[in-house]
């Protein structure tokens, strides 16, 4: 079984509004009480003359915001990394419980390693093993991804948090990060996943199918 912690994971963005001279008294933390596992990630500011802040180290444990505007209006991005809460489809006996996610490498590691214990002492007599289709519904994020994404495309998300939760369909600047969004996700998934479980198959001699 998949814990929460390796489950298929989504991004969760909220908005908050702080202005010059008025008291701030909400806390950065998740408001869905059912979100589930959740992790705070960042705290990107965008003032009303253009100016970007990341503010992720001011945010507290209880999520408390320990900074003020000192003039203007602001408006606040908080990115958490949340589960989808997606379980497995007909799952085999003992396979019960969520889908794993598949752009971290830890979370397959995790996953194989109850495999490799099992076949400690002898490899498996099984032909072969079966990767079903990629249908994890919502998934679209994970703890490390702001990482990955500087690591691959050159700069950081981070700032540009507003940019990815916009319904804009116009902004060609707009279009091109979120382009580059999903080459990072796909890059991962094949990264992450797809390769190393490919080589695991290979390291027990068995054939890879994929349905």
């Amino acid at each position: 079984q998949v814990s929460a912690e390796y489950a298929a994971a989504k991004i969760i963005i909220q908005q908050y509004q702080v202005e010059a001279n008025k008291p701030f008294a909400e806390k950065i933390t998740i408001k869905d009480p059912k979100a589930g596992l959740t992790k705070f990630q960042a705290l990107t500011a965008y003032s009303d003359k253009g100016e970007i802040l990341l503010l992720t180290d001011k945010v507290a444990a209880d999520g408390t915001l320990n900074w003020a505007p000192k003039k203007g209006k602001w408006d606040l991005y908080a990115t958490f990394s949340g589960r989808t809460k997606q379980m497995v489809k007909r799952a085999a006996p003992g396979g019960e419980g969520f889908t794993l996610n598949h752009f971290s490498k830890p979370a397959l590691d995790a996953y194989l390693n109850r495999f490799d214990q099992a076949f400690q002492t002898s490899k498996p007599n099984v032909r072969s093993f079966y990767n079903d289709s990629y249908e994890v519904y919502n998934a679209d994020w994970t703890d490390d991804f702001f990482n990955e994404f500087e690591k691959r495309r050159g700069y950081d998300l981070k700032c540009f948090i507003r940019e990815l939760a916009s319904k804009d369909t116009v902004s060609s600047h707009i279009a091109r990060l979120k382009s580059d969004y999903r080459e990072t996700m796909g890059e991962m998934l094949l990264d992450n996943f797809t390769k190393p479980w490919t080589a695991w198959a290979k390291g027990v001699a068995a054939v890879r199918k994929r349905l």
